[in-house]
């Protein structure tokens, strides 16, 4: 991504989608707005976990809907981090999300 001739706040976003969807098998409809998007996360169903001393040590990731899901199945993945990876997503989504601010 380094090599791409854009922003690095739009590096970050990228490698934050491509590790977060790697990581949590996300489809790219998840992700991305599309005219349908009714399946698509939005930074509400995306939570950080801290340790005791306020360290960031996972994400939790709500799918309150996602292909082939009925009505009252919601789905609850962890992202752990791997620090063996140059591509950890816990980093990657902490360093966009950090960029980003919380508004929309």
């Amino acid at each position: 991504l380094k090599f791409i001739k854009t922003t690095y706040y739009n590096q970050c976003l990228y490698e934050a989608m491509f590790t977060f969807m790697f990581y949590s098998l996300a489809r790219i409809s998840e992700v991305t707005v599309t005219n349908s998007s009714q399946h698509t996360l939005t930074l509400a169903d995306l939570r950080g976990n801290l340790d005791s001393n306020s360290g960031l040590t996972s994400f939790l990731v709500q799918f309150k809907t996602y292909k082939h899901s009925s009505p009252s199945a919601q789905s609850t993945i962890q992202i752990q981090p791997h620090p063996e990876s140059p591509h950890c997503p816990v980093v990657s989504l902490a360093k966009y999300l950090q960029l980003r601010g919380r508004n929309p």
